[in-house]
């Protein structure tokens, strides 16, 4: 919003979430219960409290949900900036940017069927393999596949197409 300035925002702590925690757990009713989940804006003490604090960022910094929206950011700038797409000021030259190098439509299309066949050399863990992004970019592509995308398919296919400072 324009009147607010995000750097102003206050930060959670992990203090201030173990206390919300001690709060949590020490009602004994549903009428407290659900007035302080509301107040607080917590229900329940997480799963991931259970991993060793001396291997893990403490709570709430570790949640995945900031993880999961920049990933996505970061490979909806990435794409736009290979792809040559990125909305830039007037002066700025397109032309010039010898990092598009997914721009041509012949070469973005050939991306996208590495992408693709790059899946069959995945591990199992994964539930399926990841779709071509370039048919499936603006519809069905999930979270999961831009994070396997972005930081690990396109680092190795790009490899020796960027140019070698990016």
């Amino acid at each position: 919003h324009e009147n607010i300035d995000v750097f102003d925002l206050l930060q959670g702590s992990s203090s201030e979430y173990t206390d919300n925690l001690k709060k949590i757990v020490s009602i004994h009713n549903q009428t407290q219960w659900d007035k302080m989940k509301m107040e607080i804006d917590l229900i329940k003490p997480p799963l991931i409290l259970g991993l060793d604090p001396t291997c893990s960022l403490e709570v709430p910094l570790c949640m995945t949900m900031d993880i999961m929206h920049l990933a996505r950011n970061l490979s909806d700038l990435f794409i736009s900036l290979w792809h040559g797409t990125i909305d830039i000021r007037p002066r700025n030259d397109r032309a010039s940017w010898d990092w598009a190098v997914l721009k041509s439509n012949e070469a973005w299309t050939a991306h996208g069927k590495d992408v693709e066949h790059a899946g069959s050399h995945l591990p199992g863990s994964y539930d399926c393999k990841p779709h071509n992004i370039t048919k499936k970019l603006n519809t069905q592509y999930k979270t999961w596949e831009f994070q396997l995308y972005t930081f690990s398919i396109t680092p190795i296919l790009l490899c020796g197409v960027l140019p070698s400072e990016y």
